[in-house]
């Protein structure tokens, strides 16, 4: 059976609900097959039956660093197993711990936590010293993030065509005003009238437009009409 085992533990993880438990399922499988004819049995809390033989106590769950990948939001989680084999025979139970180290070794789906004391984590347990060793796996999980689409070509702007409107400001008697400030509403184009008091703007076709006028502290406003030109009278004092 070999790896399998512990990566069905992975794919348990990133398919269903299983998570830690079917990946300690997998674990005792692993072990079974690794060391053949001798009892694996899940432990938890002190010494009990199940340390007749090999025992899996899960110690720590630990996040870990997932490299991010287009399209997936993946996070991770680090297992880690005391494992211990209880045998009336000393040699066997050497043998066996050196069996599962080396399987460790060649397995894609565990790896041996150096760094841990057996004689700590077996005193913390509430068992006797006995010939072990830590290993750990890990569940992911990955989560499908949906991307924005691809932009296979450059956006098209919707062009309104202009058109010329044209106006006239006068005073009293239709006499022109020169310098008369004209503002375009809602938007920040502006102009001053000629001596003739002409001012001219370009607008959007088919949309409406209003002008203002102002001169001598007096101000008119008018809408403008395309290609038509539109008087407005300023009723300023003689």
């Amino acid at each position: 059976m070999g790896n399998s085992a512990a990566f069905s533990a992975v794919r348990a993880a990133e398919g269903g609900p299983g998570d830690a438990g079917e990946a300690s399922l997998a674990l005792q499988e692993w072990l079974g097959s690794v060391v053949p004819g001798t009892p694996v049995a899940l432990a938890t809390g002190p010494a009990s039956d199940a340390d007749r033989g090999i025992a899996i106590r899960l110690v720590e769950v630990a996040p870990r660093v997932v490299p991010l990948s287009p399209g997936h939001r993946s996070s991770a989680i680090a297992l880690d197993y005391l494992v211990t084999i209880g045998t009336e025979d000393a040699r066997q139970a050497h043998a066996a711990v050196a069996e599962i180290a080396f399987a460790a070794q060649d397995s894609a789906g565990y790896e041996i936590v150096s760094g841990r004391q057996v004689a700590e984590l077996c005193a913390a347990a509430g068992i006797a010293l006995v010939p072990g060793l830590v290993l750990r796996t890990e569940l992911r999980r990955d989560v499908p993030v949906r991307l924005a689409p691809l932009v296979r070509e450059a956006p098209k702007p919707s062009l309104e065509p202009l058109v010329q409107a044209r106006g006239r400001v006068v005073g009293p008697g239709n006499f022109p005003i020169a310098g008369a400030l004209v503002t375009l509403a809602g938007s920040s184009h502006c102009c001053t009238t000629g001596p003739d008091g002409r001012f001219r703007f370009a607008i959007p076709a088919g949309q409406p437009a209003t002008v203002t006028a102002r001169a001598r502290s007096r101000e008119v406003s008018a809408s403008l009409a395309p290609e038509t030109e539109t008087i407005l009278t300023l009723q300023l004092e003689a």
